[in-house]
């Protein structure tokens, strides 16, 4: 196209932090994500160390929303006041956001170490637990989606 300058994609994550385009959400997004997922994956086919501090801190922000707002009531049968669950909430919240400030500077304390050594899969072994997470999200889906009733826009 003449008048449409290229737009310029950035695929390695050297390449996300010399990209000198406006930083927005979905591009900030999608730098970090690049980020993240060469570190862990270059530390799982060579064999390295890995800081594991800011995963457990998202996991365990994002287990806190899954019991506040599905498990308690529908699974224990808990009827958390508003209160409580706001309580919940707020302590899942602010442990998201340490552990995404975690994932941007590292080097920020926390009161626990999680630094572990992976065992040298090579990048065979990344590809095979990749592919093993996929088979596992696409038969969670399947059982999931399955009961559902497909959405139907009432005609008036």
């Amino acid at each position: 196209m003449a008048g449409k300058p290229e737009r310029a994609t950035s695929s390695t994550p050297t390449q996300a932090l010399e990209d000198h385009r406006p930083l927005n959400r979905r591009r900030a997004l999608r730098v970090l994500s690049t980020l993240a997922a060469a570190a862990g994956a270059s530390a799982l086919a060579a064999g390295r160390a890995f800081d594991f501090r800011a995963d457990i801190l998202l996991v365990l922000g994002g287990a806190l929303v899954l019991f506040a707002l599905f498990l308690a009531p529908t699974v224990f049968r808990l009827q958390l006041g508003r209160t409580a669950k706001g309580i919940v909430l707020a302590v899942a919240g602010a442990l998201v956001i340490y552990g995404i400030m975690l994932t941007v500077f590292p080097k920020v304390w926390t009161p626990f170490a999680a630094k572990f050594t992976l065992p040298k899969a090579g990048w065979a072994g990344v590809f095979a637990v990749a592919i093993a997470f996929d088979v596992i999200a696409a038969a969670l889906a399947f059982f999931v989606l399955r009961r559902m009733k497909v959405p139907v826009q009432k005609m008036e």
